[in-house]
């Protein structure tokens, strides 16, 4: 039987995600930075820090503005530098410097509008940026009560979920998924709702757990809160059945994956198998050689025997784990 990967190999994810919500809020949810998300047991959703757009803006435009005023400032005096002067017979440094403003004025002032809309190409691109953002704020608080933090969650509650999560790793990582012999579509649609379901459930479980006071005090607590207790030992034992259900079927699947391949290799001898009866009737006589070849056939047949009652196996385990 294939073995599950260990804990170093498949790490526990950081959050679970409600299959069912839209692709975009998905995505979104999935490459949020921790700090962002706010765990499923807050009774309240902090409201998003929205920013105006004309803040980040404005302060582009407050900064490209000292670049401008200067390149302005610069055209100005070269401007005033070209101008023809009153006096007949200048200096011969006044009149090298006469020309110089007067070649680079023409090209001052295509360099100088260019710098502004650069700038205000700047104040455009901040504005879309920051609008972006609290289109990606407000999207997140939606998304609250659709993701499960696994940081929220009790130590008991945590393993569980992990175990889950491996045991739909091995599913859909086995030969017998992916080549669908063990109801691919299926797998694809009702695993991760398993696991969504399982982790909403013990993120409930988590929050219940976590209202118990510390220091209870008084018989009638102490009475109020041992039931409570049975009554939460009661829904994460149901949990843990349907935890145990999905590993049970990764078993499966992987016990049909080992007698897949070893099916495999015995199919890969056999068909080579008119190799090894030229071989032996040249050596020990035909039916000696029989025997050999039909022995090789019957051990085929039974490790084929063997591989469809995993599959079976394998397949009632996915109907109990994966209810319609």
């Amino acid at each position: 039987m294939t073995e599950q990967p260990p804990h170093d190999v498949l790490p526990a994810p950081d959050r679970i995600i409600d299959p069912g919500l839209p692709h975009r809020q998905r995505t979104l949810v999935l490459l949020a930075p921790h700090a962002l998300l706010t765990p499923a047991g807050e009774d309240t959703v902090p409201r998003p820090r929205l920013r105006s757009p004309f803040r980040p803006a404005l302060a582009v435009l407050l900064k490209g503005s000292i670049p401008v005023a200067t390149g302005a400032l610069l055209l100005y005096a070269l401007d005033r530098a070209a101008a023809p002067s009153s006096v007949r017979h200048p200096f011969a440094l006044e009149a090298l410097a006469r020309g110089l403003a007067q070649r680079a004025v023409p090209y001052m002032y295509p360099g100088v509008m260019a710098l502004a809309l650069f700038v205000g190409v700047l104040a455009l691109v901040a504005a879309m940026e920051c609008a972006s953002d609290n289109r990606w704020l407000r999207a997140l608080a939606d998304a609250h009560g659709h993701y499960v933090l696994v940081d929220e969650l009790t130590d008991d509650a945590w393993d569980l979920l992990h175990r889950a999560h491996r045991a739909q790793h091995v599913i859909m990582e086995s030969r017998v998924h992916r080549e669908d012999l063990i109801d691919r579509a299926a797998n694809e649609h009702m695993l991760p709702a398993q696991l969504w379901e399982i982790a909403s459930s013990l993120a409930l479980y988590s929050k219940l757990c976590r209202q118990e006071p510390d220091h209870p005090q008084g018989a009638a607590l102490i009475r109020v809160l041992r039931d409570r207790r049975r009554a939460l030992e009661v829904s994460l034992h149901g949990v843990t059945c349907r935890v145990r259900a999905l590993e049970n079927y990764a078993q499966q699947s992987a016990e049909a994956d080992a007698r897949y391949a070893e099916l495999e290799q015995i199919q890969y001898l056999s068909d080579r198998s008119d190799q090894v009866l030229d071989l032996v009737a040249r050596t020990a006589g035909d039916e000696h050689a029989v025997e050999e070849v039909a022995g090789m056939a019957a051990q085929a047949e039974s490790v084929t025997d063997a591989f469809g009652q995993a599959l079976r196996e394998a397949l009632e385990a996915g109907r109990a784990a994966l209810p319609r």
